[in-house]
């Protein structure tokens, strides 16, 4: 169950830095396909605050592991 929870937290995670790449917020190096095109920091900020949220689940999870250990 956990490592479930786990393994879907992680692709997640992997698809919000595909998404922030796409945008040009990550901070790794792209080819945006129209530089005329508005990026929102709305988006950015909601991404990087699921992400964050995200990461607190996976720790909480780790904890979660080493108790049941």
């Amino acid at each position: 169950m956990i490592a479930r929870r786990e393994a879907e937290i992680r692709e997640r995670l992997l698809d919000i830095e595909a998404s922030l790449t796409a945008i040009g917020s990550s901070g790794l190096p792209f080819a945006q396909r129209n530089p005329n095109r508005f990026l929102s920091p709305l988006d950015t900020n909601r991404l990087r605050a699921e992400a964050e949220e995200l990461n607190r689940e996976l720790d909480a999870l780790a904890a979660e592991r080493a108790v049941l250990r």
